[in-house]
């Protein structure tokens, strides 16, 4: 319960339950895990409005899932999940997917370990993403009449995003002396489709004005170089929304060493006292060889 003198207060419930079943088989290395669970939550806020004025919204979310984890020859790891989720939020229809992700991680050689995975995502809008709708402020542009308001806007066509990801990682495990660490290399991708960002936009007809001007009565481009989206307001405004920007997609590979930092600080520490206290040794003996 959040209260405000700023048209922005919030009174909000949310409610959780999980259940979750797990059975081990010893002898053959198997295990199943498999669950239920249930989020439903409801705000009532000022800060949240529909094209109706409605300030009163429900989101439920149920899913199922279950996974196998299976051990073979002692060195080969494989992992299989699938999840099934069901999502409805107010003025919206109800949507259900399901999800599968699996995994590899073996042990090829002494602390050497290759790991491959690959899974599906799924993300159904918020009641902030769709609903959200608070003033910035106001600016005054040139061949506007009067001042544009900016603010942050709702978005009721905003709709889920899916994607997938998959990485392929090798992690070499070290031992010099009493020092202990690892070294690991990954490789990732990840592509959404129809990924939802908040995004800087203004309407049609001000866009225009913004980025070209007016010339038959003179007015300048105010941000020529101007790459933005059209967002959905009723009328001239410029400012932030929840849109789904398209498909994207990310390849990236990411080189680390982790677990030896502390250790490589404290020696690279103890290496410059070392030569600081070999170079004050050479000085006083140079000094006082004469």
């Amino acid at each position: 319960d959040n209260h405000t003198d700023t048209d922005q207060s919030t009174l909000s419930d949310l409610y959780y339950g999980e259940y979750q079943f797990q059975k081990r088989f010893e002898d053959v290395d198997f295990t199943i895990t498999a669950g239920v669970s249930s989020t439903y939550g409801t705000v009532d806020a000022e800060l949240y409005r529909d094209s109706t004025g409605n300030t009163i919204f429900s989101s439920t979310n149920a899913a199922a899932y279950l996974q196998l984890d299976k051990k073979f020859f002692d060195k080969l790891n494989v992992s299989l999940g699938t999840r099934y989720e069901y999502n409805i939020l107010t003025g919206s229809e109800a949507e259900a997917r399901p999800v599968f992700r699996a995994g590899v991680n073996y042990e090829a050689g002494e602390a050497t370990f290759i790991r491959a995975s690959v899974g599906q995502g799924y993300r159904f809008p918020t009641i902030a993403e769709k609903f959200v709708r608070t003033d910035l402020g106001a600016v005054s542009v040139d061949g506007i009449p009067g001042a544009v308001p900016v603010g942050i806007y709702p978005n009721a066509n905003l709709t889920s995003e899916t994607g997938w990801s998959a990485e392929f990682g090798i992690k070499q495990g070290l031992k010099v002396s009493d020092w202990r660490g690892f070294v690991d290399v990954s490789a990732f991708i990840n592509e959404y489709n129809n990924m939802m960002e908040f995004t800087f936009g203004a309407s049609g007809a001000l866009l225009n004005v913004i980025r070209d001007g007016i010339p038959v009565l003179g007015v300048e481009p105010l941000w020529p170089e101007l790459d933005t989206t059209v967002i959905n307001v009723p009328s001239n405004a410029v400012g932030f929304q929840s849109v789904n920007i398209g498909n994207t997609r990310k390849v990236y590979l990411l080189d680390f060493i982790d677990a030896l930092e502390k250790e490589l600080l404290l020696l690279s520490n103890i290496i410059v006292f070392i030569l600081f206290i070999i170079s004050v040794v050479d000085i006083y003996c140079f000094l006082f060889s004469k």
